[in-house]
C-alpha cells in the first residue's frame, strides 16, 4: 500500500510518503520505499554511492510503527 502524510493546512509539517508491504499471515508490515528513494536494502554497506545508512530500512520501519503510534491514539 502507499502511505502518504500531505500537510495541508501546516506548511511547516514535512510531507511522508512510504510504500508499504502488508503480510497477513505474519500480521506484519514493511518499509519497501520511503519518500520516493529505491527499494531499501536491508542492510547497506559502509560505503555506497548514495550514502545511505547501514541501518536504514530499519529506521524507516521504526519510524513508521511510531508515525502510526501516534495517530492510533
Amino acid at each position: 500500500i502507499k502511505l502518504c502524510q500531505e500537510p495541508a493546512l501546516l506548511p511547516f509539517v514535512s510531507r511522508y510518503e512510504w510504500l508499504i508491504r502488508l503480510y497477513h499471515d505474519a500480521t506484519m508490515a514493511e518499509v519497501v520505499t520511503f519518500q520516493g528513494q529505491r527499494p531499501l536494502k536491508p542492510a547497506e554497506t559502509l560505503s555506497n554511492p548514495n550514502c545511505h545508512y547501514k541501518d536504514e530500512k530499519n529506521q524507516a520501519n521504526v519510524f513508521l510503527n511510531q508515525w502510526l503510534t501516534h495517530f492510533a491514539l
